[in-house]
């Protein structure tokens, strides 16, 4: 994947907000070149209602904007959504199914915050969530079915999508695309016959422009699916397989989106990806690699497998990019990395997966169940496909002693000159690592310190459970975290602040 990159990453802005322990996370939301918005709780009442804090930062991190909201105190923050000159924050009553929700939406320019209520009359559980054009998107199920409906102002009743409330059907993904247009994946589970995805493409209005139907070999049993947003013409669909009815994933599926003809599924195992053996030693690594080889030669299914959660699919330059992560479960818990309440085949998306998770690339959290399961973080891993149809090439980066209460993203990567660069924060550091440009060599990581806010500036503790880092825009990350500051000044008390630090690669 290209040349071993030089560059180091800089950190020219950053910013601090006073903050206690007892606090609320701010949530942190990328709104681009247009700046980033937090979020959070106040776990402040007056009357019935709960206060909610917003900050806007440019992209050098100046505060352009503040703002405390009311809201009726038994609403919880299920997602986000930004588009050019606003942001959408979606928020529902938690105590039943019957969601009523609020939809905010935030104009950037004129500072304006319009609230529209928005009821489902019926038992409607949330799984996805977006935006485009003039309509919001709202995917889950309904009894077990799944369903998307399409809400507009100017309609007072949503609107269900039809074609998609039927059994053995799973919600894989809802995307909007760059065009206005929006993207439903689904998976139709046949026990008896071949499997089959099912990709349909509606405009802002819910009609239907394209509908493509692809089959899945029969060996296989379809985990997760992805689709990319048409940045240009093409559209891939890309995701996970297992085999029968195990969770983990066997291997990377890839496919084109053709509607006018019959298109190949590629099915790539994991052990034949690049440098994804890479977190075991190479002695053990070389092992799986003869058993794998040795079964292929027999006509028999490599049966590596691991935990695998597709992160986001983007497009850039003209490629395609995958973003992962692998991970284990520490505890002794009863566990499916691709649990749905419903179905066997399930999506991370639903709200019965029991860890909060930022599954792909739309923000929806669902709640935590409430079980106490530890997991293990293990690798980033980045697949990147020179055309849809291409064998990808892989990239992937070691994390070190990563362990989540939660299941929840803990790096992503940059792509700045065709160099990719990996990266996760680990307490106060910022791990990063360059592909190497052959994939017969183990790439190495690097490490910098998170800057202070002044150079006069002690860092006494550092909170490694609440913080990460995230791609924000070109070729920038930022970083955020909670941190202990004292000035080096005599007398002068210690500060607990909440942090963004800007990271140039």
């Amino acid at each position: 994947m290209g040349s071993q990159g030089e560059a180091q990453p800089q950190q020219p802005y950053r910013m601090e907000l006073p903050a206690k322990a007892a606090d609320q996370d701010f949530e942190i939301i990328s709104m681009g070149s247009e700046g980033l918005a937090l979020v959070r709780d106040m776990n402040k009442y007056s009357q019935g209602k709960k206060k909610w804090q917003l900050e806007f930062v440019d992209t050098m991190l100046n505060k352009t904007w503040s703002n405390e909201i009311d809201l009726d105190s038994r609403l919880a923050l299920v997602g986000y959504e930004h588009a050019t000159g606003h942001l959408y924050l979606l928020f529902r009553e938690t105590q039943t199914t019957f969601n009523n929700f609020q939809l905010l939406t935030l104009d950037l320019q004129q500072q304006t915050v319009t609230t529209d209520k928005i009821r489902f009359d019926l038992a409607f559980q949330l799984s996805h969530f977006t935006v485009t054009g003039t309509s919001a998107l709202f995917g889950g199920y309904i009894s077990s079915e799944p369903a998307v409906l399409l809400y507009n102002h100017s309609s007072d009743h949503p609107k269900v999508l039809p074609g998609l409330f039927t059994k053995n059907i799973s919600l894989l993904d809802v995307r909007a695309n760059q065009n206005q247009s929006f993207n439903v994946l689904v998976v139709e589970n046949r026990r008896t016959d071949k499997s089959k995805l099912i990709v349909r493409t509606y405009d802002s209005e819910g009609n239907l422009l394209v509908d493509d139907v692809i089959d899945v070999d029969p060996r296989y049993n379809i985990l997760t699916g992805i689709t990319s947003r048409l940045v240009h013409d093409e559209m891939m669909i890309v995701g996970t397989y297992g085999e029968g009815t195990r969770k983990q994933a066997l291997g990377i599926y890839s496919v084109v989106v053709d509607p006018f003809n019959e298109q190949a599924v590629r099915y790539n195992d994991l052990a034949s990806l690049d440098h994804f053996l890479d977190y075991l030693p190479e002695k053990k690594s070389r092992k799986i690699l003869n058993k794998v080889s040795k079964a292929k030669s027999l006509g028999r299914m490599p049966n590596y497998e691991a935990n695998l959660l597709p992160l986001k699919l983007d497009e850039q330059g003209g490629f395609f990019y995958l973003f992962a992560e692998m991970f284990h479960p520490v505890s002794n818990a009863s566990y499916n990395p691709y649990s749905n309440p419903y179905s066997t085949y399930g999506s991370p998306y639903q709200s019965g997966y029991p860890y909060r998770t930022n599954p792909f690339d739309t923000p929806y959290y669902p709640e935590s169940t409430g079980r106490n399961v530890d997991v293990r973080m293990i690798q980033s891993v980045l697949l990147r496909f020179r055309s849809p149809g291409a064998v990808p090439e892989g990239l992937t980066m070691k994390f070190e002693n990563v362990k989540r209460p939660l299941l929840y993203q803990t790096g992503d990567y940059v792509v700045a000159k065709d160099s990719v660069m990996l990266a996760y924060r680990d307490k106060n550091d910022f791990i990063y690592q360059h592909e190497s440009g052959d994939p017969m060599i183990r790439p190495s990581a690097s490490k910098t310190t998170i800057a202070l806010l002044a150079s006069t500036d002690q860092l006494k503790d550092e909170d490694q459970d609440s913080g990460g880092i995230r791609f924000w825009y070109g070729n920038h990350f930022y970083v955020w975290g909670y941190r202990l500051v004292k000035a080096i000044v005599k007398d002068e008390k210690s500060r607990y602040v909440f942090y963004v630090n800007r990271l140039d690669f």
